[in-house]
């Protein structure tokens, strides 16, 4: 109708579907429900990670990945973009704290489980079979291995990958702003001492 096609919409039927209320754009509707059912997400278990195969609601799960995906190539000065429609969405899913890269958000996790176990114990030298959390004894245990690995490279590292076949890789970049941050709550690199 909008495009001057043959269809057998007409200006009245187009105001009595207005007068309704019908929603001619149906992504952005759908969009909305489903950042209803982020939150409420969130509100239940604390965090935005959906599993991408959520029993509960399938959809949720795929939603969220391609919001990642979205995110990921989004450009800010996209002329597509000429209402603002993927700055208010990104906006909306940071005001929940919405984890767009999931390694990000689990080490952000561990640092805080981190910053706990040295306010109970006085120090940062987590057992790596440490009964309580064995999950953070390894999360450590991979903080120092990385260190010793850019230590060893220093400098000409300049932004390769941190890599330990066990663990995960890491940009240079990434390491070194989350090491300055352990070395401001005195994270013990050296446990042999």
């Amino acid at each position: 109708f909008q495009r001057g096609e043959k269809t057998y919409m007409t200006e009245e039927k187009v105001k009595v579907l207005n007068d309704i209320g019908f929603e001619w754009v149906l992504t952005g509707s759908l969009w909305e429900e489903r950042y209803a059912q982020l939150k409420t997400y969130v509100e239940e278990n604390g965090h935005t990670r959906v599993p991408l195969k959520y029993a509960k609601n399938p959809s949720l799960g795929r939603w969220v990945k391609r919001q990642k995906e979205y995110y990921k190539y989004y450009d800010s000065s996209v002329e597509k973009d000429t209402l603002g429609v993927a700055q208010r969405r990104i906006a909306l899913l940071n005001d929940i704290c919405f984890a767009w890269d999931i390694s990000d958000s689990v080490w952000v996790e561990r640092y805080k489980e981190l910053k706990a176990f040295m306010l109970k114990n006085g120090h940062s030298r987590v057992p790596v079979n440490d009964n309580n959390n064995p999950v953070l004894g390894r999360w450590c245990l991979a903080q120092r291995i990385q260190y010793r690995k850019y230590n060893r490279k220093g400098a000409n590292a300049d932004d390769e990958l941190l890599n330990d076949n066990s663990y995960q890789t890491t940009p240079v970049s990434l390491f070194e702003k989350r090491t300055a941050l352990l070395n401001e709550i005195k994270f013990e690199w050296d446990t042999q001492i």
